[in-house]
């Protein structure tokens, strides 16, 4: 879904995580009860809040899982769940939870403008934008310099997020990390007013 200031979020049913020995001993010990697929990015043996437990399974009396899993409809998958890489920057980091929902979009605009971000072009020769799908226009962020890098252009450049949202034209939008899977659409509107 698209928030007001152009962020997606990111939501997917949770799926049955494979049964470990782990799982099968806690319902051995624990015969009768509820045994608890917990995301990855949680400590099992730590407090985890609602939305950090995949769904469980019923075990029987003699502490055998049962074969139906019961997924929680308040599961937020973290990064971790969803296989993303070790964020490479703060702003990275944030645009992550912001994709999984556990940060709202607008905090995305906050950490863009406080960053520094890399986009095409030359200091001195303006913004490279590039046309987008709908007919507007887009200029390119990436998180870090090794993004931009890989993106196939050695000719980008440091500065805030303040600073680019400012230089842009009128209906410019921001792609942050374009082409990579972990990326967003921003407004730079949304980034001048945090």
């Amino acid at each position: 879904m698209t928030g007001d200031d152009g962020n997606t979020q990111m939501t997917e049913p949770a799926k049955a995580p494979p049964v470990t020995d782990a799982l099968r001993a806690q319902a051995k010990a624990n015969p009768g009860t509820w045994v608890y697929a917990i995301d990855p990015g949680f400590d099992p043996a730590g407090t985890v809040p609602p939305h950090g437990i995949v769904g469980a399974w019923q075990s029987d009396a003699q502490g055998e899982l049962g074969e139906e899993f019961t997924p929680n409809p308040d599961y937020l998958p973290t990064p971790q769940a969803r296989g993303w890489a070790e964020p490479s920057s703060p702003l990275e980091r944030v645009l992550q939870l912001v994709l999984c929902g556990y940060l709202p979009n607008a905090r995305l605009a906050e950490e863009f403008a406080a960053s520094t971000v890399f986009t095409y072009g030359r200091p001195g020769d303006g913004i490279f934008l590039a046309p987008a799908q709908d007919g507007g226009r887009l200029a390119y962020a990436f998180t870090d310099a090794d993004k931009a890098a890989a993106s196939g252009s050695s000719d980008h450049q440091a500065l805030t997020g303040a600073d680019l949202a400012a230089a842009l034209p009128e209906g410019v939008r921001i792609a942050v990390n374009p082409g990579a899977h972990v990326s967003a659409i921003v407004l730079p509107s949304a980034v001048l007013r945090s």
